[in-house]
């Protein structure tokens, strides 16, 4: 009895020391920064669905362009043939204007056989010839009909096409790299240029695993330029945490995002620290 009672003290002192630790241990993983590079929120390798030859290069690297801006164009004289002949076809209504006109006649002389044997003065298989050029001109119409609606989809297929002569902006943003001129040939899905738009930058931290599982989508995020010590650090949010851990590493992706108020390039190593404030957390940069 007597060393159970004085072991009972020590424990409670041990178990203490304990979680101290393990407190200690969590705040530090929370405060050590995650090495990482940033990259633009939109990063767009752009190409045609189609090969053609260029007619038109219409961006430069450097330049600011909009959403629904065309960017490069190929040579589509041919495409734009077919879709004036396809129009032309879609557009017109002589046939079914004219097998409406032949059904309307038909009916006519149907009516006219059917009085005529009624009267007895007509045969009755001159009246189920007649139901039947009728029907045949009804059939006829619908034919036409059919056929004008075949004609609009082709319409919109050559339309589609000949849209995908023309490299159009997806994003606002800025062209990076434009790598074909007037003249050179491309080929399908081979990308020519580059559109990034870098007002937002990410962050992607390959993090302890540990270290983010008090972590949420939403929660703040600092970072600090590595290039440069003098440069503030940067506030920003927990957009994505990765659903699966790298076993191997002991890892789980975080990513963050950031304003990129500097208009500084994206590529650069950073450090991204979690949890704190920015005041303790430039407390910690200085004391490195």
């Amino acid at each position: 009895m007597r060393n159970q009672r004085s072991h009972g003290p020590f424990a409670a002192i041990l178990a203490m020391l304990t979680a101290l630790l393990m407190a200690g241990a969590a705040l530090a993983d929370s405060q050590s920064p995650v090495r990482a590079i940033t990259r633009a929120s939109e990063d767009l390798r752009l190409a045609f669905p189609v090969a053609g030859r260029v007619a038109e290069t219409l961006v430069e690297p450097g330049d600011t362009v909009k959403a629904g801006q065309t960017l490069i164009r190929l040579e589509r004289a041919d495409s734009a043939a077919r879709v004036e002949l396809l129009r032309s076809r879609a557009n017109s209504t002589i046939e079914i204007e004219r097998a409406e006109a032949a059904w309307e006649l038909a009916k006519v002389k149907e009516a006219g056989v059917r009085e005529a044997v009624q009267r007895g003065a007509g045969a009755t298989f001159e009246l189920q010839a007649a139901e039947l050029e009728t029907q045949a001109a009804r059939l006829a119409t619908e034919l036409r009909k059919q056929r004008k609606r075949e004609a609009e989809l082709e319409l919109q297929q050559a339309e589609a096409l000949h849209a995908q002569r023309e490299l159009i902006a997806a994003i606002d943003g800025v062209i990076d790299i434009v790598l074909v001129s007037t003249g050179d040939t491309v080929q399908a899905f081979d990308p020519i240029a580059r559109l990034v738009s870098a007002e937002q930058l990410w962050v992607d931290a390959s993090t302890p695993t540990r270290q983010t599982l008090s972590l949420s989508v939403g929660d703040q995020a600092w970072v600090r330029y590595v290039d440069d010590p003098e440069a503030p650090i940067v506030q920003g949010s927990i957009k994505h945490l990765a659903q699966v851990a790298d076993a191997s590493s002991g890892t789980r992706l975080v990513r963050v995002e950031i304003d990129n108020a500097s208009n500084g390039p994206a590529g650069r190593h950073v450090e991204v620290f979690f949890g704190g404030s920015p005041m303790s957390l430039s407390a910690t940069t200085r004391a490195k």
